[in-house]
């Protein structure tokens, strides 16, 4: 866990709302009105990379990981050459 990341990626986050809903910040940026009923979509998009990010883990955990594809290559370990 990263505290400095985190606080940045919420400084960020916080301050991209506060440009679309905040009114006198909207001319500043040139953007419209605020996205009314849209914020539940815009959220749950935002996050959705997350799900599938801890998803995928917890199915590598479950399942073994990742296994190579087959005629990929080995993973033996050969000695040097010549011997």
């Amino acid at each position: 866990a990263n505290p400095r990341l985190l606080a940045a990626i919420a400084v960020s986050g916080l301050l991209q709302v506060a440009i679309v809903a905040l009114p006198f910040a909207r001319p500043v940026f040139d953007v419209g009105e605020g996205l009314g009923g849209w914020w539940g979509i815009v959220s749950a998009l935002a996050v959705a990379p997350l799900g599938v990010i801890e998803a995928t883990k917890l199915l590598r955990g479950r399942f073994g990981g990742l296994r190579p594809p087959p005629g990929g290559p080995s993973t033996t370990v050969h000695g040097p050459a010549g011997a």
